[in-house]
């Protein structure tokens, strides 16, 4: 029995995309909501900006619609998610890899920010439990959000250095 198998068998957590082994063990996974966005590559460089923490990132970017988000929203997302793939051929690499899911017709009760970051967070609670991981990090950032390029490497070491559980961390809205 794996380490999450309790959380994912009562909460039927689903794998969303397919992933290959790249051979380095993932410490560090960042989820990313997204809904009607269009500056999201501008977070994902920043991302490979940043320096290599000594792990492999994953960064899950849930691209997400409700059942009543109007068709303009949905085509959007749709062309942002065909983008996002593109962009996941091009720069995935051994030490960091991109995992776009499109995730639509979310019941409105449900659909928003929350469901969004909970869909990918399950896909993290996936990844960790099927490399047997029981320290993996799990960050969450927004579709607007660049980071600086110690990013990465500052929260890994915090969390390796201190044994943290968690964390929160300061974060500024971009204001232009």
């Amino acid at each position: 029995m794996q380490l999450f198998d309790n959380y994912i068998e009562k909460h039927q957590v689903n794998p969303l995309f397919a992933r290959k082994s790249h051979g380095l063990p993932t410490a560090l996974i960042v989820v990313i909501p997204c809904f009607n966005e269009t500056e999201i590559e501008s977070s994902l460089k920043s991302l490979l900006k940043c320096d290599y923490p000594g792990c492999r990132t994953e960064v899950i970017i849930v691209v997400n619609a409700g059942e009543n988000t109007p068709e303009h929203i949905i085509r959007l997302n749709r062309e942002t998610y065909f983008k996002l793939l593109d962009f996941k051929e091009k720069y995935s690499s051994n030490v960091m890899g991109f995992n776009p899911v499109l995730v639509q017709n979310i019941r409105q009760k449900h659909a928003g920010v929350g469901m969004a970051r909970k869909i990918g967070m399950d896909q993290a609670v996936l990844i960790f439990n099927e490399e047997a991981r029981e320290n993996g990090i799990i960050l969450s950032l927004d579709a607007d959000t660049l980071v600086e390029k110690n990013y990465l490497t500052s929260i890994h070491e915090q969390f390796m250095k201190h044994k943290l559980e968690l964390a929160t961390i300061d974060f500024l809205h971009p204001t232009d």
